[in-house]
C-alpha cells in the first residue's frame, strides 16, 4: 500500500473577460501528488512526484471556445512541466501556484487547495496508480461541478448551465 499526498487546482473558463457578470465554469482539475511507501521499504514508485489532470470540453455553441478549451491540457502540462523543471524540489502547493499566476485569462486557475490531503492508494504499479489518480480527479471534479449546479439552481437569475459535455481529457505523468 502506498500513500499519496495532493493538492488540488481547480481549472475554470470564463466566455467573456469583459462582462463582469460572466460566469466562471469549472472544466478541470488538477493533482500533484507525492507518493511513498507506507512502510518504508524500497519501490519503484516510492518518493515520486506526480500529475493528473481531468479537463472537460464543454459545449459553449462558440469554435473559437472549442478549440481554445482542446488545448488546456497541454498548457496546463506545459506549465507543470516548466516549473517542475524551473525547481524541482518545489513543495506541490508552490508548483500550483505558479499555475494559478501564468493562467489568468479566460483558462484560470479558480482555486489551490490550502492544505495537502492525504489517501492511501492500493496500486502496485505505475498504470494501475495512474488509475487511482485520474479516479481521485474525476471525483474532485464532479464535486466542484454538482457545487455550481446547486448555487445556479439557488440563484434564479443566473445563467443557465451548460449541460452538454464534448468530450473529456486525462492524462497522468511522472514530474521529474
Amino acid at each position: 500500500m502506498m500513500k499519496l499526498t495532493y493538492r488540488r487546482a481547480i481549472l475554470s473558463f470564463c466566455e467573456d473577460l469583459t462582462d463582469p457578470n460572466a460566469r466562471a465554469w469549472p472544466v478541470g482539475v488538477l493533482l500533484i501528488g507525492d507518493l511513498t511507501s507506507e512502510d518504508g521499504k524500497p519501490n519503484k514508485l516510492d518518493q515520486s512526484r506526480w500529475g493528473a489532470a481531468v479537463v472537460l470540453q464543454p459545449d459553449f455553441g462558440n469554435p473559437f471556445i472549442a478549440e481554445h478549451l482542446s488545448d488546456a491540457l497541454a498548457i496546463v502540462k506545459e506549465h507543470i512541466d516548466r516549473a517542475v523543471h524551473e525547481k524541482p524540489d518545489a513543495p506541490s502547493d508552490e508548483i500550483l501556484h505558479a499555475l494559478y499566476t501564468k493562467l489568468r485569462n479566460s483558462l484560470f486557475v479558480s482555486s489551490v487547495s490550502e492544505q495537502p490531503e492525504l489517501v492511501e492508494v492500493h496500486a502496485v504499479n505505475e498504470e494501475l496508480y495512474g488509475s487511482a489518480m485520474l479516479d481521485l480527479a474525476n471525483r474532485e471534479l464532479q464535486k466542484e461541478v454538482r457545487t455550481l449546479v446547486e448555487d445556479l439552481k439557488q440563484n434564479a437569475s443566473a445563467p443557465t448551465a451548460r449541460t452538454t459535455v464534448r468530450s473529456q481529457q486525462t492524462e497522468v505523468w511522472e514530474l521529474h
